[in-house]
């Protein structure tokens, strides 16, 4: 999968039940986040996420994203991957990190979107967009954070 199917998905409200977010570009991962349409609510494990998700649909009809920042445990969770539970709330993983000739990768790589590191370019523009600096200060700006 790629930024621009997720953009469609969003654009067209039209969410798939899980999403791996993969990359140091943890930003962009929150812009896209925040143009999705449906509340979103950030937890520490996917177990969580699922107990949430069972709990909240006996009393809400209302979905929700559940976003799980680096679940290392649920990487291991075989079982569990398969059998996902969330009723008709979506679960996006976020990882800054994943090992591609891992067991968890290869059965997920039709999820996963790659935020790959930014150009100095692109970083540039981002940049101009929020506040007004010259180029030499963007730059030192991007050495400095790099």
């Amino acid at each position: 999968m790629n930024l621009a199917d997720l953009q469609t998905d969003i654009r067209e409200n039209n969410l798939k039940d899980v999403y791996v977010f993969l990359g140091s570009e943890i930003e962009v991962m929150h812009i896209y986040l925040d143009a999705i349409k449906l509340p979103t609510l950030r937890v520490e494990t996917v177990r969580e996420a699922v107990r949430l998700a069972n709990t909240s649909s006996l009393m809400d009809n209302g979905s929700k994203v559940y976003v799980v920042f680096n679940d290392e445990e649920y990487l291991k969770q075989e079982k569990v991957w398969s059998n996902l539970n969330l009723g008709k709330n979506k679960l996006i993983l976020m990882y800054s990190e994943l090992d591609k000739r891992s067991k968890f990768y290869k059965q997920h790589k039709d999820l996963v979107i790659e935020f790959a590191k930014l150009s100095k370019e692109i970083l540039r523009k981002y940049i101009k967009q929020k506040i007004e600096l010259s180029d030499t200060a963007i730059d030192e700006l991007i050495d400095i954070t790099d």
